[in-house]
């Protein structure tokens, strides 16, 4: 029978280990971290003056910028969602589907969009999971989604 108080001890001692991991995917402190850990679009970029980002042809926004320079852009796939025409987000970009890829319960799209090419995982079921290559979808995600990294 397992001792309770060293039951407590690990189940303790995961809870931080586990949140630290999240943030560590979530939120990567280098560019290095980004691209090692998970799955990323990365995007090319120039802060502009007023603090948006110029991605190819789209401008977008995130939380927080270096103050200028050529930077690099870092979104997870399971951030970007589809949008009907009626719903906003932050940042809103049309995307091509360039392929698709069934996994079972996740169907990940490559998108070809002003800013590059994105990845967008959609659940199976999802009105979206059934996007075939060539289709159009609208995109969105948050402006806290994206890390932004100098080049």
């Amino acid at each position: 029978m397992a001792n309770p108080s060293t039951c407590g001890s690990f189940i303790r001692y995961l809870l931080p280990v586990s949140r630290r991991t999240e943030t560590i995917f979530e939120r990567p402190a280098t560019r290095f971290v980004a691209t090692f850990v998970g799955r990323a679009a990365r995007l090319d970029a120039v802060v502009m003056q007023d603090g948006m980002l110029r991605a190819g042809t789209a401008m977008l926004r995130a939380q927080t910028t270096p103050a200028s320079g050529q930077v690099e852009i870092f979104l997870r796939p399971h951030h970007v969602r589809p949008l009907p025409d009626d719903a906003s987000a932050e940042n809103v970009l049309q995307g091509r589907v360039l392929r698709r890829t069934y996994t079972g319960d996740v169907v990940t799209l490559a998108l070809h969009t002003e800013a590059g090419t994105l990845l967008m995982d959609v659940p199976g079921g999802a009105t979206a999971s059934a996007a075939r290559v060539g289709d159009v979808l609208r995109l969105g995600f948050a402006a806290a989604d994206l890390r932004v990294f100098a080049a």
